[in-house]
């Protein structure tokens, strides 16, 4: 019987037996080179390849139950359809491996290396441990796995759905659905999640630099106590959601709807906000200082005691919003509506300009310092101007999350193109 090289048709090893099992046996006793071994359908059950290099065999619909491949050198086999059962490969290196329709139900997989595998339909033991999942979001999507086939680990192979501290660092994901899911204190640094649902799952806590939700949404999931930067969430729905007591710097929110959401005592420090809508929304305490909005919806939302120091609102409805106890120090409110706005008691209002706001004189300032006149132009202009085309702003000191112009900063921040 012989072992041959599939690529040039050499014979690697050869042996007068009818023995498949025996015939390996006999060329890892020999220490013959079995990469790229074709080794299609073989018996194998129970052969021991403890520490063997057979990177780049084939292996498809071979039977390997309860084969030892501990730390064995897999590179890029093609285990496709293999019998996996109980089989050992506990700290094996099986990068670029392909296992599509094979069952790891029963298999030893602690230290398992899978990354860039293609695991389409690929059975996992139940649960399955979280560091394997880290290693397969990290390292998997840099191959040929299917979106599906983390979804289904997600869905069927965790203790309880539960993911806390799962890393997602790097993560290509776009169009997955997270349902139910306990991911508190997830890693997301550059993860990519463009058009993603997660629903009824858990990221208080989450954190990382440079996420992308794009176009995601987001169903009864909380962000309380969650800690990004620079975050692109552009046309993201984050309609009621809670974010309370948590940071989101440096970000950009464009076309993002974040309607009746609760943002309580959450930082936004150097974030760009065009065409959002806040509408309902409460902003209590929370800290915009050195942000842009530009056409936003802030009708009925709640700013009281906010942080609004160097922050330009251009263009943007404050409808019946209270801004009571806000911090107005060199805030700039340029072309915005304020019928009905509530401005009491509120900080360093002789350092705040309003400039050609629309029934400003209806706005609420009944106690507001009689010695801290705002600094107004043509504040009792009624003019319904055209306010849908954004004039450019004065130059401003931003972070480094965006541009006041608008363009687009996945083009400035490090991560995608």
């Amino acid at each position: 019987m012989d072992i041959v090289n599939y690529t040039n048709d050499i014979i690697i090893f050869s042996m007068a037996t009818n023995s498949q099992k025996e015939c390996l046996k006999g060329a890892i006793q020999a220490g013959s080179n079995l990469q790229y071994a074709y080794l299609i359908d073989w018996d194998l059950s129970d052969v021991d390849l403890n520490g063997a290099d057979i990177s780049h065999a084939k292996l498809n619909f071979a039977n390997l139950d309860g084969a030892n491949l501990t730390s064995a050198t897999c590179i890029s086999v093609n285990f496709k359809g293999a019998i996996l059962s109980d089989a050992n490969l506990n700290n094996a290196n099986l990068d670029g491996a392909n296992l599509q329709h094979t069952d790891l139900s029963t298999a030893y997989i602690k230290g398992t290396i899978f990354s860039n595998c293609n695991l389409l339909d690929t059975k996992f033991p139940v649960p399955i441990k979280n560091e394997i999942l880290d290693d397969l979001v990290q390292n998997g999507f840099n191959g040929p796995v299917l979106p599906n086939v983390l979804l289904n680990l997600l869905a069927n192979y965790t203790d309880n759905s539960n993911l806390n501290g799962i890393v997602f660092d790097g993560a290509e994901m776009p169009s997955i659905e997270f349902v139910g899911l306990n991911m508190a204190g997830a890693q997301l640094n550059q993860a990519n999640l463009p058009s993603s649902t997660f629903r009824d799952c858990n990221l208080s806590g989450a954190q990382g630099n440079t996420l992308y939700l794009e176009n995601a949404t987001l169903i009864n999931t909380p962000l309380d106590g969650s800690n990004f930067s620079f975050a692109y969430l552009q046309c993201a729905n984050l309609s009621e959601i809670s974010i309370k007591n948590g940071q989101l710097l440096d970000s950009f929110f464009n076309c993002t709807t974040m309607n009746d959401a609760v943002l309580s005592g959450t930082a936004f420090t150097g974030s760009e906000f065009f065409k959002t809508n806040f509408e309902n929304s409460k902003m209590d305490a929370c800290d915009f200082r050195d942000s842009t909005f530009r056409n936003v919806n802030l009708r009925n939302v709640n700013l009281v005691n906010s942080t609004l120091e160097n922050v330009l609102f251009l263009n943007c409805d404050f409808t019946k919003a209270n801004l009571s106890d806000a911090d107005l120090q060199r805030a700039q409110f340029i072309n915005c509506v304020m019928t009905n706005a509530v401005l009491s008691n509120c900080k360093n209002v002789d350092n705040a300009i309003f400039t050609n706001c629309i029934n400003y004189v209806r706005a609420s300032l009944a106690n507001a310092p009689s010695s801290s006149p705002m600094q107004l132009d043509d504040v009792e202009s009624d003019d319904e101007s055209d306010t849908s085309t954004t004039p450019s702003p004065t130059t401003r000191k931003r972070g480094n999350g965006g541009t006041e112009n608008g363009s687009d900063p996945k083009q400035q921040k490090t991560g995608k193109k």
